[in-house]
């Protein structure tokens, strides 16, 4: 059993199963002024062909429409996007 940071996602169409472990990075963002930074980051690494898989949270969509922004609750304390950079994953 890891222990280790791993992502296991089930992929219905395929049938298959996709495990990511030992991520190279994990990149999190709490709050708007992380957003920009973090997306670029992602972005690279995707281009540099890498791996990622994670999440972004619901709300999310607060940040994402400026309309919307005053709407985030102030107590909201999770992550608003994660995700782990992977070189591989095992399964198929």
């Amino acid at each position: 059993m890891t222990t280790a940071p791993y992502i296991l996602l089930d992929d219905q169409l395929a049938g298959a199963l996709r495990l990511y472990e030992a991520p190279l990075d994990i990149i999190t963002v709490y709050d708007a002024q992380a957003l920009n930074a973090a997306l670029t980051k992602l972005q690279e690494y995707h281009q540099q062909g890498y791996y990622l898989a994670g999440y972004a949270a619901y709300e999310l969509g607060y940040i994402l429409e400026p309309r919307l922004r005053k709407k985030l609750p102030d107590n909201f304390k999770a992550p608003l996007l994660q995700f782990g950079v992977f070189r591989n994953y095992s399964g198929g």
